[in-house]
């Protein structure tokens, strides 16, 4: 009987631990939906400067000092503040608004256009534009030599 008694020990303290396991488990609700890919309403802005360090201001309250990247703000028309300038400017939902301060102007940087997607072989994509051919070096031998240095007025460093 006494080599029974851990063994029953044992089998007692693994139906507890199953019965708690079990417990939790049990309770969880599948979830019906999912935020992924929702709209949150808010748009992003970009504010860079000459020189950084900047004190930036959006409607009067003190948002940072620049570069500032992709802070998330509600969209609508603000009124942005660099150093002593300030202008109004656009937010749209679910868009980057960048802009930067320099020589005392602003300047609007547009949403650029987005690379053609490749694949990790650097290969294009079925439907995606083709890359542009590079130019041919301007002397042959000169693209893989370590020493030349085209903006040495003197010639290549030896």
């Amino acid at each position: 009987m006494r080599a029974n008694k851990p063994f029953l020990i044992l089998l007692a303290l693994g139906a507890v631990c199953a019965l708690f396991s079990a417990g939790p488990h049990a309770q969880l609700i599948e979830p019906t939906r999912s935020l992924e890919g929702a709209p949150d309403g808010t748009g992003l802005l970009s504010v860079l400067s000459e020189p950084p360090g900047m004190d930036v201001q959006l409607d009067g309250k003190v948002i940072g000092k620049t570069p500032i990247f992709s802070a998330r703000f509600p969209p609508g028309v603000h009124v942005l503040r660099v150093g002593g300038s300030e202008t109004e400017i656009q937010i749209a939902a679910g868009k980057t608004f960048a802009i930067s301060w320099f020589k005392g102007a602003f300047i609007e940087i547009p949403e650029t256009a987005k690379p053609p997607a490749e694949t990790a072989q650097g290969l294009p994509q079925p439907g995606a534009a083709p890359r542009p051919e590079e130019p041919p070096a301007a002397q042959p031998g000169t693209a893989n030599d370590p020493y030349y240095w085209p903006l040495n007025p003197r010639g290549p460093i030896y």
